[in-house]
């Protein structure tokens, strides 16, 4: 982009973009969209399923935390705790997966590993 009469263009930051030739200045990302860090950006990028982007001009997406996921879904602005009898035993889980017979969550949501 660039600004009033500058005769040089400044890359945009992290977390927001210029979609066309000639901007005058960046737009911030909108929630559940990054850069992935860059700087320089044209467009935002989706979080894939099991990260999230919280808020507007966010650089990069963060990763779900173990117990919890986005249940599949790309673009989550925030990740929910698995529910009681199922669980993500990893971070960045893009969803949560059933206890087998013969073990359970103890009736608590948000769990990362069965008993």
């Amino acid at each position: 982009f660039s600004s009033g009469s500058a005769t040089i263009c400044n890359l945009c930051s992290p977390g927001s973009f210029a979609g066309k030739n000639g901007s005058a200045e960046c737009d911030l990302c909108k929630a559940g969209y990054s850069t992935e860090g860059l700087r320089g950006s044209s467009e935002c990028t989706e979080c894939t399923a099991g990260s999230f982007a919280k808020a507007e001009g966010t650089a990069s997406c963060s990763a779900c935390e173990a117990g919890s996921s986005t249940d599949n879904k790309s673009g989550a602005t925030e990740c929910a705790q698995c529910e009681a009898g199922s669980v993500s035993e990893k971070s960045g889980s893009a969803n949560c997966t059933a206890c087998s017979a013969g073990s359970s969550t103890g009736n608590e949501a948000g769990q990362s590993s069965c008993t």
